[in-house]
């Protein structure tokens, strides 16, 4: 060390954070990052952390908040501490109110699964109007031992036991590697004020019971380093699931194809996979169908085997949320149902509405009439590509995820493919002769307001696939 050269000070705790960011990828220079923020100990040091960062990696940063309307007067406070602190950071607020008890009525839910289902709706909105490319939440290491704790004592398999991925699309958890201890450590050392959940204290809830008693007995009784052992398991067990579940989707990508309201697959490939990977070719093309593989059991996973080794062409397996599966003959079927709450009309000229695309999934899209069903697919060395006008095949990474399904106003610009620059919706509509009253039935893919596709017309240049393309997303349109 030379004469008066004084060593930088290092901050174990960012030295943590930034090591985490660094291994999953996290951020990237300029992201505009939205920070969903409860106002807890956890949250509140996560807007901390990337308020630190943002010289670092010119981050923009944006705060989100969700009401529940569960806590009366508590609920209101959380709200107004999370506004008050972004308003202390010059930070733009983003705040909702849902009443989450009425949801959980409405949609069959868990109380806890109706809160989440209402926070993953807003900040996908939030993300698509504001033009946020990430969003970061405050989970943590005791956060994720608790989960798989919670998923062991309910019953689940790999993917229940691979924990709280540290990367999710575009959502990211830059306090993965932290404990909790470690996170309450930081905000006294940094004078950061927070706010107290009380039913974190209440002992009817499982997660509460787990983190306040089984996870103590097992630190002190069992293994001090409980929590670092559950996380080494989730991060081994993630990677192997990650593995598998890609291995699915290749299966998918050769042997399944859409189909109105959901899509099939090739069972004479399928009986020639090992157990193991029929059972996750199954959750993928539910997976696939319906969006995700809430309330899916393996007794579901088991019963639609059962087609493929028992059942006869017209038999059936009855899933969660209106899926459907069938044997017909040598193929195997995955069918979205609709129900009554979808069954509206189209929509009126001239009314506004539209529908964000989370993920891979099949979308009802009553105000048009009409259901999309979007699936995930590896890019072959020649890819089919569908005549089909009502389907089309983009670049995965340049038409991410969410999306926006619309119709078509005033002001719309895209660039249709193969075209020298951009132009107006309404002037390629006219240019290319189609009638004024059918203009009102044309719609529009977006990326934020980025026009991917004129649906039925034609794809747009930011939308095409290129020679560096791994990833597809099929889109496909059908009468509802």
């Amino acid at each position: 060390m030379t004469a008066g050269h004084v060593p930088p000070i290092v901050d174990p705790f960012m030295e943590k954070v930034r090591q985490c960011v660094k291994e999953h990828a996290m951020l990237f220079r300029g992201a505009r990052v939205l920070a969903g923020v409860s106002g807890g100990p956890d949250s509140t040091a996560l807007v901390h952390v990337l308020s630190r960062l943002q010289k670092e990696f010119a981050l923009q940063l944006g705060v989100a908040h969700v009401n529940h309307c569960l806590r009366g007067e508590e609920s209101d406070r959380d709200a107004l501490f999370v506004q008050e602190m972004a308003n202390s950071l010059d930070l733009p607020f983003h705040p909702e109110t849902v009443d989450v008890a009425a949801a959980q009525k409405e949609s069959g839910l868990s109380l806890e699964e109706a809160a989440r289902e209402a926070r993953k709706a807003f900040f996908s909105r939030v993300m698509q109007e504001h033009g946020y490319d990430l969003a970061a939440l405050g989970h943590h290491a005791d956060d994720n031992a608790e989960w798989m704790l919670i998923s062991l004592i309910r019953g689940t398999g790999a993917g229940g036991l691979s924990g709280i991925p540290p990367v999710n699309g575009k959502t990211v958890r830059p306090l993965f590697k932290l404990t909790r201890k470690e996170i309450l450590e930081y905000c006294r050392e940094n004078d950061l004020k927070w706010v107290q959940d009380s039913t974190n204290q209440d002992q009817s809830i499982l997660r509460n019971q787990i983190r306040l008693h089984l996870l103590p007995i097992l630190e002190s009784q069992y293994n001090p380093a409980i929590v670092q052992g559950l996380n080494r398991l989730s991060d081994i067990l993630r990677l192997e699931h990650q593995w598998m579940d890609g291995m699915a989707r290749d299966f998918l990508d050769e042997h399944a194809k859409p189909i109105k309201n959901g899509l099939e697959l090739s069972l004479v490939h399928l009986v020639t996979q090992p157990l193991a990977m029929q059972r996750r070719i199954v959750l993928q093309a539910m997976a696939q169908v319906r969006g995700n593989t809430r309330k899916t059991s393996w007794t579901h996973v088991h019963d639609v085997l059962n087609l493929t080794s028992r059942g006869k062409s017209g038999s059936q397996a009855h899933l969660p949320d209106g899926l459907e599966a069938r044997r017909v003959q040598r193929k195997l079927e995955f069918i979205l149902h609709g129900s009554p709450d979808w069954a509206r009309t189209p929509s009126q000229p001239g009314e506004e509405w539209r529908v964000v695309l989370d993920g891979p999934g099949t979308y009802r899209i009553p105000q048009a009439g009409l259901t999309l069903v979007c699936c995930e697919e590896k890019k072959t060395e020649n890819p089919f590509i569908s005549e089909d006008p009502m389907e089309v095949c983009m670049d995965l990474e340049r038409a991410s995820f969410p999306l926006t399904f619309r119709p078509w106003k005033p002001g719309d610009r895209f660039t249709p493919l193969g075209a020298g620059g951009t132009q107006k919706v309404k002037k390629f509509l006219i240019d290319h002769k189609v009638p004024a009253q059918d203009r009102q039935n044309i719609y529009v893919l977006t990326n934020r307001e980025t026009v991917l596709w004129l649906v039925g017309r034609r794809l747009a240049e930011p939308a095409k696939i290129l020679s560096k393309t791994r990833r597809i997303l099929r889109c496909k349109v059908f009468l509802a």
